[in-house]
């Protein structure tokens, strides 16, 4: 078996849903790291579109302050499975770097 340690980036964060990571084989998630490049504190949602759709919030509506980093789940992982998404949301447009690492095709 292969496994690929991978990793995600995004800074065209919108108040659209945006997809930093679709999983196409079993993955574990290493971390999260999200940067406010603004001068305000902004709020930001992180959640997981998982296969059968059912929703897992891993952030809802969680502020940061302006010019600062943040990073998510550093001591912990969690497994994603074929299908699932990693999803970012912002209320304010293009406020934040955000920075994913993964280890992909665990089994």
């Amino acid at each position: 078996m292969t496994y690929n340690f991978d990793s995600f980036n995004s800074n065209n964060i919108t108040k659209s849903e945006t997809v930093l990571f679709q999983c196409t084989k079993k993955t574990l998630l290493l971390n999260i790291n999200v940067t406010n490049i603004k001068h305000q504190t902004v709020p930001l949602n992180i959640y997981i579109i998982k296969y059968n759709d059912d929703l897992v919030w891993l952030a809802k509506n969680k502020y940061f302050d302006g010019n600062s980093s943040q990073e998510l789940f550093s001591m912990g992982k969690l497994v994603l499975y074929t299908g699932d998404k990693l999803c970012v949301q912002s209320d304010v447009d293009n406020a934040f770097n955000i920075y994913t690492s993964v280890l992909q095709g665990i089994v």
